[in-house]
């Protein structure tokens, strides 16, 4: 599951990892929520390097900065107040109060995996909308999650999808279009055999989906 950087509760040790991850100017993470943690900060990529960072209540516990040429970044902690709150990060226990960071550095970008107790999962999982088919949105999300956009007029129309449900889509936040765009169904004649027809297309104003999108199309809601 994803999340916006903003959309991190801000209390506990949330509060001092969003802090951190402005700082990084890192604005979307995977959450991964585990009862142990292990092997973190463990990079064979020579192009990578990975940052390791144990928030508990009160702030930073810990850190631990990797460097490019396949690294580890953390395999233990070096310090006794980071494997009372967040483990030594080789097979600990992950506590409820703790939040761990691994920024993964590629040179040509950054993604980060957040680790958080599975206590926390109803409070980091997205509402679940009840006024909405959910599988019926899966299945119209799904080509802007797995397709380019010439390849998603075919099982768009499969799905006899109007313009007014990929509106909604936007309304709710599960896909973005261009400023000062909106979805539209065109049409334009074609030659089929020797006579015209007309072939109706989406015009998708430059629709993306959202991370909001992604967790839905993959069932993390």
């Amino acid at each position: 599951m994803k999340i916006r950087t903003k959309n991190i509760p801000q209390i506990g040790a949330f509060s001092h990892a969003r802090n951190h991850l402005y700082k990084e100017r890192l604005w979307e993470v995977e959450v991964k929520f585990v009862t142990k943690i292990d092997n973190l900060g463990i990079s064979y990529d020579d192009r990578c390097r990975t940052d390791v960072f144990a928030f508990g209540p009160n702030g930073l516990v810990d850190g631990w900065r990797g460097e490019y040429g396949g690294s580890y970044a953390a395999m233990y902690s070096s310090s006794t107040s980071a494997q009372s709150t967040a483990g030594n990060l080789n097979m600990a226990d992950m506590p409820e109060e703790a939040v761990v960071l691994e920024i993964v550095r590629h040179w040509k970008s950054s993604w980060v995996r957040m680790y958080v107790n599975v206590t926390h999962k109803a409070k980091l999982l997205p509402k679940r909308p009840d006024d909405v088919d959910i599988e019926r949105v899966k299945a119209l999300l799904r080509p802007f999650k797995s397709l380019k956009a010439p390849y998603r007029q075919e099982p768009l129309h499969a799905l006899n999808a109007t313009t007014q449900e990929l509106e909604d889509l936007v309304k709710r936040g599960w896909l973005k279009c261009h400023k000062g765009k909106q979805i539209k169904k065109l049409e334009r004649p074609v030659w089929v055999g020797l006579s015209h027809q007309m072939y109706k297309y989406f015009d998708f104003g430059g629709a993306k989906i959202t991370t909001e999108g992604k967790n839905i199309v993959e069932g993390h809601i």
